[in-house]
């Protein structure tokens, strides 16, 4: 995962693009996949949801491109990372516009002690193949 989400050289623009790159490079150097988590979590609350915004929004565009579709560029990644968090950003005293396509769905950090983690995965039982 640090390659996709840190290193490749499209994700590195995006990163430098919402003025995160030290936030990058801290990561980099850490030596686990819970040491990263941890230290996104650990952010204040705006830029730790930023961040999980455009996590969420490059691996969207990413898998998007590895089925054929052009790679999304730059500005719409970070479009679609700041609207994945708009619903936070609501007028003091004023409740956020109801949306008609159903009830509302947000990302929610798990209680303590739970690790959710999502994975993409196939298997061909005809080749013993995978990935």
């Amino acid at each position: 995962g640090g390659h996709c989400f840190l290193k490749c050289k499209y994700v590195k623009a995006c990163w430098r693009a919402m003025n995160f790159e030290d936030t990058r490079l801290n990561l980099c150097s850490l030596s686990d996949a819970k040491q990263v988590a941890d230290c996104i979590l650990s952010q204040k609350e705006e830029k730790k949801l930023m961040i999980i915004g455009l996590l969420w929004s490059w691996w969207d565009a990413r898998n998007k491109a590895n089925v054929g579709e052009q790679l999304r560029s730059t500005d719409e990644v970070l479009w679609k990372a700041c609207l994945a968090n708009m619903h936070t950003e609501t007028e003091p005293g004023r409740d956020a516009a109801p949306v008609s396509r159903g009830p509302e769905r947000r990302w929610d950090p798990p209680p303590g002690g739970v690790w959710k983690i999502n994975i993409d995965g196939a298997f061909c039982e005809a080749n013993k193949k995978g990935a």
